[in-house]
């Protein structure tokens, strides 16, 4: 088992980003303990076959009760692992393809509610501007964390009645530019305005001094949720960024634009942008229990009646 090739496939034949890397990584190597403790000697792509990962697939979710989208990842990466298999001729056939995914419905992406957009955008009141900008960064333009932690002063096109963002290695390696709004503009002015150092990056860790860290964020996010006491993720501002512009009427392929969205021709992909228009499991929820008040009243009016 040469897992060390494998990696260096995924960079150098996929050109996946470290950390895509490592979190296949991670799974393939969940996926073999596995399959060790079925006393099977795992020596590479040719041990697996379709009944295995159907097996998997199922202690998955019955045993671990991991949600479908976990499990259809760990399905996606014993494809990929496969494929390197069939390309480097160690097997002849992806036994992973004749294994279906879990089907889920497809819902929107977790967004914050207005309520809960406010009540973060007030409690950075009270922190400092570097914390402030990067809220309103990720709430008003999408970007990725690792898109902005990548962000250089020299990618800001900051101008009075508006600005734009260069995201010059989105997912995928797209570039794309991001339209930004007058009031971002000023925050990022002030945020740069005293800035003395001579690293290009516009947001730095505090103690290098230079770029700040994907960590360092997804930290900085942690402590927020602990203080306000409700969920969130860098990736969902995303979320609300996207949901917001629909919900005010953009296009839904200017959004998959100014989202990065795109297909490898450079044009919108409107089937990941369509997500954020469907209704989300607490609209659902909420739907249901306008229902049954439905049903209580019909009943009572029923009742009256008689």
């Amino acid at each position: 088992m040469d897992l060390d090739a494998f990696e260096k496939w995924m960079d150098e034949r996929q050109g996946y980003d470290v950390t895509t890397t490592k979190a296949y990584l991670r799974t393939i190597l969940q996926f073999i303990s596995w399959v060790e403790e079925r006393e099977i000697i795992f020596t590479g792509p040719e041990v697996i076959t379709a009944g295995l990962i159907r097996d998997y697939r199922a202690y998955l979710a019955m045993i671990s009760l991991k949600e479908p989208a976990t499990i259809n990842k760990a399905l996606q990466v014993i494809r990929i692992y496969s494929r390197w298999g069939v390309e480097e001729g160690m097997i002849k056939i992806n036994a992973a393809l004749r294994v279906k995914y879990i089907e889920e419905p497809l819902l929107a992406p977790k967004s914050l509610s207005e309520d809960y957009v406010d009540i973060l955008r007030n409690a950075m009141k009270d922190e400092n501007i570097k914390k402030r900008a990067l809220i309103e960064v990720g709430l008003g333009t999408g970007l990725r964390v690792s898109e902005v932690t990548n962000l250089k002063i020299s990618d800001l096109k900051l101008k009075k009645r508006g600005g734009e963002i260069r995201v010059r290695v989105g997912k995928g390696f797209k570039y794309r530019t991001v339209p930004i709004a007058p009031d971002l503009v000023e925050l990022l002015q002030e945020y740069l305005r005293y800035r003395t150092d001579k690293d290009g990056h516009v947001f730095l860790a505090q103690n290098t001094g230079y770029k700040m860290s994907v960590r360092a964020v997804q930290k900085m996010i942690e402590n927020l949720r602990e203080k306000l006491g409700f969920y969130f993720t860098y990736h969902t501002l995303r979320h609300t960024y996207c949901a917001d512009l629909l919900n005010s009427g953009m296009k839904i392929t200017d959004v998959a634009i100014v989202a990065g969205h795109l297909k490898k021709s450079g044009m919108p992909n409107i089937a990941t942008t369509a997500r954020y228009v469907m209704s989300n499991q607490n609209q659902l929820a909420k739907d249901v229990r306008k229902m049954a008040r439905w049903r209580q009243k019909r009943t009572a009016q029923d009742k009256g009646d008689d």
